[in-house]
């Protein structure tokens, strides 16, 4: 597989931050924190701890940080690094953003800035144990939280087509969506329901094919399986409550800020900011947004769909 197409096929469009040897690239570091307006002393929440960037460089300017992950090697990660290095002023929880008002509230926290970065490291996207890739021979699992209910396999093997074509086109865009819903419940009553990420990336692309798709640079298999991602993982719900229960602890002149890279993320981050500013809660920052420069995505491609929004309290 091209490197091209694992980039779409892992990240299915997104430009997820990205690991070049060891060394991590978080996207949008700078324009991020700079829109935070880090104060010395005071917490901030980063909401997808990751590899650490975002923390590294709010701690790097004299903040405190509230970090959240649920990833237990993210978890790991942090304990081991941060909390070790800026004790009293790093603490990462194992838990999703969504609880960032009742975590913060639990430490006494009251942060003055909340960072939602909702892309995934490279490295929780190429673990083989959730059947993530194109080429993946592990079944279909993709929950980057171990206590979730439901697999990506769950989904294939329970829901019937017109809830597999609600998720494969709310929540992937696909086109096709019907007729690869369609044959996805055809397969599964004769009993070839694809199991595994090589699998599903086959299956997906024989419906493609057989309507005479011709290859481009992005697999055909890309969409469905952000969106089966998303879905497993019930991102659009995490983000939307991450922002929402964000605002509950920010004082005024707090900032939320949050990097998506999806235009299905975009549209629910543009739309919660325009609500709170029509009902007088505070001010959106960048009216259209904020994207990554040409030099970012030459260093970073998987940058190149990332937006930033910003909102201050008033």
């Amino acid at each position: 597989m091209r490197a091209e197409e694992m980039d779409e096929g892992l990240f299915g469009e997104q430009g997820e931050e990205g690991e070049v040897g060891d060394s991590h690239i978080p996207v949008m570091l700078f324009p991020a924190i700079d829109a935070l307006l880090v104060t010395p002393g005071e917490w901030y929440v980063d909401g997808t701890f990751g590899h650490g960037g975002h923390s590294g460089e709010i701690l790097a300017r004299g903040g405190n940080v509230l970090a959240f992950d649920v990833d237990p090697a993210a978890v790991s990660r942090g304990k081991s690094t941060y909390e070790k290095e800026y004790p009293g002023r790093f603490l990462i929880v194992s838990e999703n953003h969504r609880r960032v008002a009742e975590i913060a509230n639990s430490h006494h926290i009251r942060p003055r800035g909340i960072l939602i970065d909702s892309g995934w490291a490279s490295s929780q996207m190429t673990d083989e144990s959730l059947g993530m890739s194109f080429s993946s021979d592990t079944p279909l699992d993709m929950r980057m939280d171990p206590t979730l209910d439901s697999s990506a396999l769950d989904l294939l093997e329970t829901l019937g087509q017109d809830e597999l074509v609600q998720i494969f086109s709310d929540l992937g865009e696909e086109p096709m969506a019907w007729l690869i819903a369609r044959n996805m419940v055809e397969a599964r009553s004769r009993g070839h329901l694809p199991r595994t990420g090589k699998e599903l990336a086959a299956f997906v692309s024989a419906v493609y094919y057989r309507k005479g798709f011709r290859r481009s640079r992005k697999h055909p298999a890309t969409r469905v399986f952000m969106a089966l991602r998303i879905a497993v993982n019930r991102e659009i719900e995490s983000l939307t409550l991450g922002i929402t229960e964000g605002r509950k602890v920010l004082p005024v002149g707090g900032r939320i800020v949050v990097i998506s890279f999806h235009s299905r993320e975009d549209r629910v981050v543009k739309h919660l900011f325009r609500d709170w500013k029509q009902s007088g809660c505070g001010q959106i920052l960048f009216q259209r947004g904020v994207v990554p420069d040409q030099a970012e995505i030459l260093a970073n491609p998987r940058a190149r769909s990332a937006r930033m929004r910003a909102f201050s309290i008033d």
